[in-house]
C-alpha cells in the first residue's frame, strides 16, 4: 500500500465521528479508573496509565501516517512543478 493510499484510510479513520467518540470515551473511562485507585495500587495504576499510554500511541500512529502521506503527495507536486519549469 502507497503513502497517500495509507494517509487517506488514516485520515478517514481519524475524522470518523464514532472513532473519535469511541477514542475519547475510551480515554476518559481509562483516566477516571485510573484517578480512583489509590497509590497503593501501583500494579493497576501502571497498568491502566500503559493503557492510555497505548491508546494514545495508536492515535499518534495514525495522525503520521496520514502527515507522512501528504508529505509525500506534497514532494510530488513539487518535483511536477519544478520539471514543469525547467523544462
Amino acid at each position: 500500500m502507497d503513502d497517500s493510499t495509507k494517509a487517506d484510510l488514516a485520515k478517514a479513520v481519524i475524522e470518523n465521528p464514532v472513532y473519535r467518540e469511541t477514542f475519547e470515551t475510551l480515554k476518559q473511562d481509562l483516566m477516571r479508573c485510573w484517578s480512583m485507585t489509590n497509590q497503593d495500587m501501583s500494579k493497576e495504576r501502571e497498568t491502566i496509565w500503559f493503557s492510555i499510554k497505548l491508546l494514545e500511541q495508536i492515535h499518534n500512529s495514525l495522525e503520521t501516517a496520514m502527515v507522512a502521506g501528504r508529505m509525500v503527495e506534497f514532494q510530488d507536486i513539487l518535483k511536477e512543478s519544478t520539471q514543469t519549469h525547467l523544462v
